[in-house]
């Protein structure tokens, strides 16, 4: 059985194209390793910010309570009662939440990804 080859079709993939698969590889990898801790700090961030655009705040021990239960539900590495401060000081009102992301990688390698969220009315 003979083949017919048509035009200058060698089966072959070019450099560039393993190239292309090998970047879109990265890509996908990096978003899955680093978009859960980005998007528990964006949703950390909005919960905060809402607490603090409130007209009337509630209560401290409210906001630790709701706080406490949407880290330990999204588990995110933050300890309410040390990583978030609430001041209540002279008609201002602020949040504050710092914590840290321990993200790895192949070869034993690890990151620390540090976040910070500031919110003041």
């Amino acid at each position: 059985m003979k083949r017919t080859v048509v035009g200058n079709e060698r089966g072959a993939v070019s450099l560039g194209a393993w190239v292309l698969l090998l970047v879109i590889g990265v890509v996908i990898y990096l978003g899955v390793k680093l978009g859960p801790p980005w998007i528990d700090h964006y949703m950390l961030n909005d919960k905060i910010g809402n607490f603090v655009k409130m007209t009337s705040a509630p209560p401290n021990e409210e906001i630790i309570s709701e706080i406490r239960q949407f880290v330990e539900d999204r588990n995110i590495p933050l300890d309410v009662d040390k990583d978030l401060q609430i001041n209540r000081e002279d008609g201002r009102f602020s949040i504050r939440a710092e914590w840290t992301v321990t993200v790895e990688f192949p070869g034993g390698n690890s990151r620390d990804i540090s976040y910070v969220i500031e919110a003041e009315k």
